[in-house]
């Protein structure tokens, strides 16, 4: 019980602080991230409900604590996924990685990440840049961070980066 109560507080304080921190209507340029669990419907039917509920707490704990860290917003779970927001490209790559990087034995994750302009309604984002953040989580491999071919470039300056083109292109409108 302890637990719920504990579970359900913290998704309320969440919520209350992306509400507080977003500026209705505002446009903000700002790195738009979304990180969900690989192959996660496979994975709810192979665990008891504890257990799946144990996974998704692992990784929403994992990712409050990743991107508040680095100075970021996590704006929402959605299932097993977050939409995370940072101030840079730069940040929001530093949030990507860290929670593309998982401990032994938690299932894998994916990214996407773009930049640009977002606006901010009643603790949410919207816009374009949201938008292409999403379609590039369906595309990218498990464990990696894909990002738009021009921000890539904006990295390449960043030593303790690898940073690999894709092979192929992808219309994501």
């Amino acid at each position: 019980l302890v637990d719920s109560v504990l579970y359900v507080w913290r998704r309320h304080l969440l919520a209350a602080l992306a509400g507080a921190a977003t500026t209705d209507g505002a446009t903000t340029e700002q790195a738009v991230g979304f990180v969900d669990i690989v192959q996660f419907t496979a994975l709810s039917h192979q665990l008891e409900d504890d257990e799946l509920g144990r996974v998704v707490d692992e990784f929403e704990t994992a990712a409050t604590d990743c991107v508040a860290a680095h100075g970021g917003q996590v704006v929402k779970f959605i299932g097993d996924e977050v939409l995370f927001t940072a101030p840079t490209l730069d940040v929001g790559v530093d949030i990507a990685l860290g929670l593309v990087e998982r401990p032994d034995g938690a299932p894998e994750v994916r990214c996407g990440l773009a930049f640009g302009p977002t606006v901010g309604l009643g603790g949410d984002v919207f816009g374009p840049t949201v938008n292409l953040a999403a379609r590039l989580t369906s595309v990218a491999r498990p464990g990696r961070v894909l990002l738009p071919h021009d921000l890539s470039e904006q990295l390449e300056g960043r030593d303790e980066l690898v940073v690999k083109r894709v092979g192929r292109k992808y219309d994501l409108k």
